[in-house]
């Protein structure tokens, strides 16, 4: 939406569509890229007691952490955010928590209790 507000500036259109390019370009390694599309076999609803544990590079940290949090964000709110309500807790442990870029951590941790959200940070 921004490229047609600016359509009739070239140098403008030109500098969304080099930054678009070089964020992008990050994903685009041979050991990366079968993170981002394929069939997944993460489970997305949770139910009883299950484990998913997930594991952040420091040195692809950059390329890898988007993903991450995409991931941690979408499992969550999908599994507290139910019309039934859980009937065990989904326990979140974070470590390192900084690393990651979690802007809605904090309104689940005010008003998702209810649904049963547990956080854990560290």
């Amino acid at each position: 939406s921004q490229v047609f507000g600016v359509k009739d500036s070239e140098k403008t259109v030109a500098g969304i569509v080099g930054t678009a390019q070089r964020l992008f370009m990050r994903f685009m390694k041979r050991d990366f890229i079968g993170s981002f599309c394929g069939k997944t076999t993460l489970p997305l609803d949770l139910d009883g007691k299950q484990l998913l544990v997930f594991g952040l590079d420091r040195n692809n940290r950059d390329i890898v952490g988007p993903l991450l949090a995409a991931i941690i964000h979408m499992v969550v709110s999908r599994n507290v955010s139910r019309t039934v309500p859980r009937k065990d807790p989904l326990i979140v442990a974070l470590d390192e928590l900084p690393t990651l870029r979690l802007p809605e951590l904090v309104r689940g941790l005010n008003e998702a209790r209810e649904d049963g959200f547990c956080g854990i940070l560290g």
